[in-house]
């Protein structure tokens, strides 16, 4: 289609998943993609019968060979954008939100929208911890802890252990009938229980996105494994421990809730150069408190700045369940209506 309707002309184009790009013949002719490119995650190239790339760029490894080629944008065009969709989040209600990622240029976009006037709700970020990253590349992570703002904040590691059910990326119990969903992200596992002790040992909080139910289950084992977040890392810092979460959901499981993604410097819309690596969920909130429960996606702040500057109340989450997510996920039934949990009420701050 592309070449028919636009010859010539390179277009990227991403799925609203953010987990794959669609691109141009010219696009592939620019990069020079083959289809044989090999990466340290899931990432692939498609190729179709005659061993030519489709177009269809999967996950982040390989939708890097392509946001490499993107046009850079300056940062206060980037703001500009940002700053847009913040405003149109504020106005339905919202106080603030998790950003699951800090690429950049995300510090300088937030950090021109504070020397120009002001953000217009509180933002969490968390750096995205790459599948299969060294130990040197979370001492960066570990070393951006604490970086701030007025309004907003870097606390926390995001993981992405899977991909996405659409994508073929989610990893399964079982393959799906096309083959595809049979494998996560991260090829070394031993690395995924290693980074999550490395933070967690630090009192750095985590969250891991999780979509297949042998996923989500590997998740929470290590998450269990790993234990509790240790204490604060300073004793000036304004936030309480948060604790290690992980996210996602499978087809087959009730114990999951999944939104859209935030807006902001952590997804990729609408300027692919003005955002970090990929789209992310809002932040799970617990239930209950403590590893191994179901979790929702509705907002929750842990870590909302107090003082003059704190809104009167803040976002709470109406939790789902507080039963046991494991023995949820693999009876797939719901649990018991006498085992929910009342509503949580705004709070003051």
């Amino acid at each position: 289609m592309f070449a028919e309707r636009f010859p010539g002309r390179p277009i990227s184009l991403m799925t609203r998943d953010a987990h794959a790009l669609v691109v141009s013949p010219r696009v592939i002719e620019l990069i020079g993609l083959t289809g044989r490119e090999t990466f340290t995650d899931a990432s692939s190239v498609a190729v179709g019968p005659d061993g030519r790339p489709t177009g269809f760029v999967v996950e982040l490894q390989a939708m890097d060979l392509v946001f490499d080629h993107y046009p850079d944008v300056p940062v206060a065009t980037a703001a500009g954008y940002v700053l847009h969709e913040l405003d149109r989040l504020a106005s339905s209600g919202l106080t603030g939100l998790h950003a699951l990622d800090f690429t950049d240029p995300s510090e300088a976009v937030y950090r021109h929208i504070e020397e120009h006037g002001e953000l217009p709700l509180r933002i969490r970020c968390s750096p995205l911890v790459p599948a299969d990253s060294a130990p040197e590349v979370w001492q960066e992570i570990a070393d951006l802890q604490d970086r701030r703002g007025r309004l907003w904040h870097v606390e926390g590691a995001k993981f992405m252990l899977d991909g996405t059910a659409d994508n073929g990326t989610a990893w399964f119990d079982r393959p799906d009938i096309h083959g595809e969903n049979r494998e996560p992200l991260w090829r070394d596992l031993d690395a995924y229980r290693a980074a999550m002790r490395f933070f967690t040992d630090r009192g750095i909080p985590t969250a891991t996105h999780a979509i297949g139910d042998q996923a989500v289950r590997f998740a929470l084992d290590v998450i269990e494994e790993v234990g509790p977040v240790a204490a604060p890392r300073t004793a000036s810092s304004t936030s309480s421990p948060s604790p290690t979460t992980c996210w996602g959901g499978s087809p087959n499981s009730t114990s999951w809730r999944v939104s859209s993604p935030c807006t902001g410097p952590g997804t990729r819309a609408p300027t692919p150069r003005t955002t970090g690596r990929a789209a992310s969920g809002p932040t799970a909130s617990p239930t209950a408190g403590a590893h191994g429960t179901c979790w929702t996606t509705a907002p929750s702040w842990h870590s909302a700045p107090t003082g003059p500057s704190a809104p009167a109340t803040r976002a709470s989450a109406s939790p789902t369940a507080s039963c046991d997510a494991r023995s949820r996920n693999r009876t797939r039934r719901p649990c018991s209506p006498d085992r929910r949990s009342p509503p949580v009420r705004p709070t003051s701050v």
